[in-house]
């Protein structure tokens, strides 16, 4: 049976380009695993190498912005850990 749908009224129910990216964004929350109902956002800052480990294995999980996040992130640690490492303690020596 066929029903006439009124003037303006789409025939579908919604456009392709207004469905949402099913991959994870920065504001999504997790509904699997150890951070189950936690926001991405707060996994980066807290355990980025988490979110890296699920990138790595599946990577249509996470939106560009969360893993640029995430490598950021893992620069800026990393070249802390080298100052407090290998700059910090040979700082009072003169040359």
């Amino acid at each position: 049976m066929w029903v006439r749908l009124p003037l303006g009224v789409p025939h579908m129910a919604i456009t392709f380009k207004s469905i949402k990216s099913l991959k994870l964004g920065l504001l999504d929350f997790f509904d699997f695993g150890k951070y189950q109902n936690c926001r991405v956002d707060s996994i980066v800052e807290m355990d980025y190498n988490y979110i890296m480990f699920l990138h790595n294995n599946n990577q249509n999980m996470f939106n560009s912005e969360v893993v640029d996040r995430c490598i950021l992130l893992k620069s800026v640690r990393d070249n802390e850990k080298h100052y407090q490492e290998e700059i910090l303690p040979f700082e009072d020596i003169p040359f």
